[in-house]
């Protein structure tokens, strides 16, 4: 499906920019609040801290009352709230992703780089099942059919492979020394534990791809102790295709969303946009000083930030933007009532 189609039905569209290259832009007016786009994840993985209190299939978060979560038999790695998720899952689990994670030894990596590994392998066994579905349909076991193998990916947003391989990896801009250590630490494991016929090329373009689109998705709001705000903690990532072309900004005017405890997140407008205006989202915490922003975003994303924002506070001409008006502070609040704010 070529990428432009993907956002059909919403009011935004992706322009081809020739310096930002591409990104979303607003087909309408838009009020502040108003959904932009809904959109389910290509693949995602639970945070290692996580994974015995969040379905790997739905992403239920477990809470006082609900039983323990189902591990897997084999590789004891992934959970599930439910027989019923664990089957689902097993049409990606059960190809590489269970004799991978049954090796593993998570004591041996830092728990950021054992997601990213996770991530990539979940990646892989997505590939997977969308090659053994082909094959089944040329061998003639699927039926007839436009829709033969709905039902067969888990959480099937509708995408595949060569649409998630259309995201940037920025492999070439990457330090050398960092390209190394991955191909070393997680790209020759991954062809020698699970036999993958991928080169290192290749899985260094997903492990790369994944850190530079990934969302990390956060659980359910709680008190704090130590504030009176509402905090989430991290639970997983997921790569977002479809909400992958939003660019950055640190006066960013969408939010996003994970909705009803589960793996679908939406985005809203933050702020009334004009018809032609830039979609941005933040890639970072913009509380941070400018400097400590870019140097954030350089190091993760490769890029120094231009936008107003850091422009303006570097010409000393940066005001603290207004506080929404009583009606917008009031839809604002049931929004947040309602869904999960995810970083």
């Amino acid at each position: 499906m070529e990428f432009k189609e993907w956002h059909e039905g919403y009011p935004v569209k992706v322009n081809v920019h020739p310096v930002k290259g591409r990104q979303m832009i607003a087909t309408r007016d838009i009020k502040a609040t108003e959904p932009l786009l809904s959109d389910s994840p290509y693949c995602w993985i639970i945070d290692e801290a996580a994974k015995d209190i969040v379905c790997q299939n739905c992403f239920l978060e477990k809470d006082e009352g609900l039983s323990d979560f189902i591990p897997c038999e084999n590789c004891k790695q992934v959970y599930y709230c439910s027989e019923e998720c664990r089957d689902i899952d097993s049409a990606q689990h059960c190809i590489d992703e269970c004799e991978i994670f049954k090796n593993l030894e998570p004591e041996e990596y830092s728990a950021a780089i054992l997601t990213e590994l996770k991530l990539l392998v979940r990646t892989l066994s997505r590939k997977s099942v969308e090659i053994q579905i082909e094959n089944q349909k040329e061998e003639g076991e699927e039926g007839e059919g436009e829709d033969e193998d709905e039902g067969v990916i888990p959480n099937d947003n509708g995408l595949r492979y060569a649409d998630y391989c259309s995201l940037v990896s920025n492999r070439e801009n990457f330090p050398k020394d960092t390209v190394e250590s991955l191909e070393y630490w997680i790209c020759d494991y991954v062809r020698r534990l699970g036999g993958r016929k991928e080169d290192n090329i290749e899985l260094l373009d997903i492990l790369l791809r994944n850190r530079c689109n990934a969302f990390y998705i956060q659980g359910r709001f709680r008190e704090s102790p130590d504030t009176a705000n509402l905090v989430g903690t991290s639970r997983g990532c997921g790569i977002y295709v479809r909400n992958s072309f939003f660019n950055h900004s640190c006066a960013p005017n969408v939010n996003y969303w994970v909705v009803d405890n589960s793996l679908k997140v939406e985005c809203t407008a933050s702020n009334d946009v004009k018809e032609g205006d830039e979609l941005c989202i933040s890639y970072i915490d913009t509380t941070q000083s400018l400097e400590d922003r870019r140097a954030k975003l350089l190091e993760s994303y490769l890029f120094k930030c231009d936008c107003t924002r850091c422009t303006k506070q570097e010409a000393g001409d940066w005001t603290t933007t207004k506080k929404p008006k009583k009606k917008q502070r009031q839809r604002q609040k049931e929004t947040k009532k309602k869904k999960i704010l995810i970083g």
